[in-house]
């Protein structure tokens, strides 16, 4: 495959990616900060994802213009960086998240200024199977400014998952845990070409932007899709225990014992969430009021039994 025809389909990858960011964006309807924070991380992507898309596109038959659209993805990685510190501060509840934004629009608008005075990037060269761009003296003003963003936002979303709100809790971790998808992705990337491989964005980068946005779209649905939707993630790991279990363990729990410890662990995350409101608990899980009590009462009787056999068992050691 000629290095045209590859450009050619990395081009389209990209500007797939981008019409699919597109379709995620119109999902979220409701209007809140946090939503408006994520609109910007979803806009600051497309825009990536076109420039990308411009870049590959015309490098063989216009370098001139793909250095431009190059210095444009660059702007478009230093927008991404803002928006995502910006919706982390939100989702988080961070007290400080107004200093984070004004932080890094500051660092994020120097970093524009050497860019734009030629600093940070010196042109567009072709390395192997992609385009990158030539580094400037102050091209690591740009790569701290990177790493500064990731450090940033998984600081606060570890402790977003400490918070006393459930539902800041909740918000925290799934947007932990597509953040990590996202980053360590581009992690890979980079420390494949410190080791000197070839690695290029192109292919991998487009897919875990969307699949990072498309987790988040849960969470801008509204507070009941995104426990509904961490239910549904309990029942896929509590099925993929079972499967392990089936293999390596010699003292297996059943199906039956299996379908209940699941069953329980979505009921007591429900009755939190919906802060022991049982009509709201049945609505969410879509059952009715007198089969969620009977789970309750199993529930509370499994308690009081370990609690009466913890008591006993220290009764034993006290003798």
């Amino acid at each position: 495959m000629s290095l045209e025809v590859l450009f050619t389909l990395l081009s389209v990858v990209a500007l797939a990616s981008a019409g699919i960011k597109v379709v995620i964006l119109a999902q979220v309807a409701t209007t809140s900060r946090i939503t408006s924070a994520f609109n910007l991380v979803a806009v600051t992507m497309i825009c990536y994802n076109i420039t990308e898309a411009l870049t590959y596109w015309f490098y063989h038959s216009n370098p001139q213009l793909a250095a431009i659209t190059l210095d444009l993805l660059l702007f478009s990685g230093i927008a991404i960086g803002y928006s995502m510190v910006s919706f982390v501060a939100e989702v988080t509840e961070n007290p400080n998240a107004r200093d984070y934004r004004l932080g890094f629009a500051v660092f994020g608008a120097g970093v524009t200024a050497l860019h734009a005075l030629g600093y940070i990037s010196e042109g567009i060269q072709e390395a192997g199977y992609s385009v990158v761009t030539i580094k400037g003296p102050l091209y690591p003003a740009f790569s701290a400014f990177i790493i500064s963003m990731v450090i940033v936002c998984l600081f606060l979303l570890v402790k977003g998952c400490q918070h006393k709100k459930y539902v800041v809790q909740l918000h925290s971790k799934l947007t932990l845990v597509a953040t990590s998808l996202f980053f360590s992705a581009a992690l890979t990337i980079m420390i494949l070409k410190l080791l000197g491989y070839n690695a290029s964005s192109g292919g991998v980068l487009p897919v875990a932007t969307c699949a990072y946005l498309f987790l988040l779209m849960y969470g801008e649905k509204g507070d009941d899709a995104i426990v509904t939707f961490s239910m549904k993630w309990i029942r896929v790991w509590f099925y993929f225990r079972l499967a392990i279990d089936s293999i390596t363990s010699k003292d297996q729990l059943g199906f039956e014992d299996f379908e209940w410890q699941m069953e329980k662990q979505i009921v007591l995350r429900a009755m939190k969430y919906c802060r022991n409101n049982k009509t709201k608990v049945a609505r969410l899980l879509v059952t009715n009021t007198t089969k969620l009590n009977r789970i309750l009462a199993k529930i509370k009787e499994e308690e009081l039994k370990a609690k009466l056999a913890a008591n006993k068992q220290l009764a034993s050691d006290a003798e």
